[in-house]
């Protein structure tokens, strides 16, 4: 499950099968195999949940951590002045 949708790459394809599963939202029941509970898909991320499982969906995580790049501190690449 991956829910919030704040950036997605589609292929137009995946798109047309999103559009067609998800529209009109309707609230359909959600359900969560692994915990046995289930709700009411009431956005469209919730929807586009329901329909994973039907596509070639993948996800791409991107670094959990990012350092704070201190130009003053760094021991690699020093600003010129």
């Amino acid at each position: 499950y991956a829910f919030g949708i704040c950036a997605y790459a589609i292929t137009p394809a995946g798109a047309e099968k999103l559009l067609a599963r998800c529209f009109p939202m309707d609230n359909r029941l959600m359900v969560f195999k692994a915990t046995g509970r289930q709700f009411n898909a009431y956005s469209i991320d919730c929807m586009m949940n329901v329909f994973y499982g039907e596509l070639a969906a993948y996800a791409c995580m991107g670094p959990l951590v990012l350092p704070h790049n201190d130009w003053s501190a760094s021991t690699v690449v020093r600003r010129q002045r």
